[in-house]
């Protein structure tokens, strides 16, 4: 082990750099639970992910790890997708057998294996036998689709209970940003109770996390001052309560339908520290279904657009897109490359009382909304999508702008496509957009719509 010649970095091997606080406090402890919490992009997950590979799963003969969310498709989503990526860096995706359809992954040499699941489905089964470790991500959550509860957590203890490796200790590891203390009392009680000889408890912020981006320490820093609330959450990892929430008409879903009515396409435009964000809608009545696509930082539009292509998801002839009007040249880009991308909703209501924002807000909660359990990241941004609060905590008539990437792209196309609905036209899905003019709408285009 080589240490990093920067302050609070970790070399563990050539591949993998950790956060030398949260690593150091995991390869140290003998505790059976070991609770890290605190606030946003602290490098709580990605150090246990980290620590469970590199200390536990390749050099650990016969012991076996599980690694939870609430659902199923959650952690497929995230935790899967981050090891099998870590260890595909590592050069060791031919050496582990992988098995994507039951979210298993072996390591013959030591005959050790991890397995990833979700609580909802493991609370079906009678028994899973072999376990040392486990790690649950997301403890805390804003709504059932997404808390984990005490039951859930003691039904994990219980199943940790293969024998353990020599002179090893079998372990739970919890990760969770600190929010709503109502929803997740016995969690609070815990962060409360502090160390004991059962249970160890680290807590850090994003200060800890020596690889952030300065964009996205500033954005987390800046929240002190634009919420108090929020700013005791994400940015010093204490246990606050999000007020104000602008949607509660959601919930979550297995799948997209197979039948509807209308289907469109939602963008947000990312750079360098904020994530593009692309979601999937299908529309029937009242009801719309959100699927989430992409969600990744550090794309530039032609990586944007070369993602898409490869992902085989738009067909680009019939599949409208709607993206935020401010860029338009990436726009314009999309549209070169053959897209049928519009730009969103610049007019306000009739009555022109409400901006364009507001309006699109306003649309969004006209729907019965199912989002995939599958969409984290538009799951973690529509649990805590706020208001912005004034001096005395009252609602502004603007929302905070913090992990809304997901929350954005939904309000683009939800909102363009009511627009339409309420102008009495509708799509003519045989033609083809103009390519030229990144300020041209299709509303006031004949061509493009036809009456309904």
């Amino acid at each position: 082990m080589r240490w990093g010649s920067e302050k609070g970095r970790m070399l563990i091997t050539p591949e993998i750099k950790a956060a030398r606080k949260q690593w150091n406090w995991l390869t140290a402890s003998r505790k059976r639970l070991n609770l890290i919490w605190g606030g946003a992009s602290s490098s709580k997950s990605v150090t246990v992910g980290q620590h469970i590979v590199v200390n536990r799963f390749l050099p650990l003969r016969d012991i076996g790890i599980l690694i939870v969310r609430k659902t199923r498709p959650a952690v497929k989503a995230s935790c899967w997708e981050f090891i099998t990526r870590m260890l595909e860096d590592m050069g060791l995706d031919k050496q582990v057998k992988t098995n994507k359809s039951d979210l298993r992954i072996g390591f013959e040499p030591n005959r050790s294996f991890m397995l990833f699941d979700g609580l909802d489905n493991i609370a079906k089964k009678k028994s899973i036998v072999g376990i040392n470790y486990i790690w649950v991500e997301e403890l805390a959550g804003l709504s059932t689709d997404t808390r984990i509860t005490l039951d859930e957590w003691r039904l994990l203890d219980t199943i940790c209970r293969n024998t353990p490796a020599d002179g090893a200790v079998n372990q739970l590891y919890g990760t969770f940003n600190p929010v709503d203390p109502v929803g997740n009392r016995w969690l609070e009680l815990l962060t409360k109770r502090g160390d004991t000889a059962r249970m160890g408890l680290l807590h850090c912020t994003h200060g800890d996390n020596p690889f952030l981006d300065p964009e996205a320490r500033n954005t987390i820093i800046a929240l002190a001052e634009e919420d108090p609330e929020y700013g005791k959450i994400y940015n010093e990892g204490v246990w606050g309560i999000p007020l104000l929430v602008i949607y509660d008409n959601w919930d979550t879903v297995a799948s997209m339908p197979e039948e509807f009515d209308t289907r469109i396409w939602g963008l947000d435009f990312g750079y360098s520290a904020s994530e593009a964000a692309l979601v999937e809608i299908r529309i029937r009545g009242r009801e719309a279904w959100i699927d989430e696509h992409i969600y990744q930082t550090k794309l530039t539009n032609p990586d944007l657009i070369d993602l898409i292509l490869a992902k085989g998801i738009i067909d680009n002839r019939n599949d409208m897109i709607v993206a935020d009007r401010s860029r338009p040249e990436h726009i314009k880009e999309f549209r070169n490359a053959g897209f049928n991308i519009y730009p969103s909703e610049t007019k306000r209501d009739d009555k022109k009382t409400m901006t364009s924002v507001q309006y699109g807000i306003d649309t969004v909660r006209r729907y019965r909304l199912h989002i995939t359990q599958r969409s984290i990241n538009t799951i973690n941004e529509i649990s805590t999508y706020k208001w912005k609060p004034d001096p005395e905590g009252n609602p502004l008539s603007e929302p905070l702008k913090f992990h809304d990437h997901s929350m954005d792209a939904m309000r683009y196309a939800l909102a363009k496509i009511e627009r339409h609905w309420t102008a009495g036209v509708g799509f003519a899905p045989d033609a083809a957009p103009k390519q030229q003019d990144p300020d041209y709408d299709p509303i006031d285009d004949d061509d493009l719509w036809t009456e309904s």
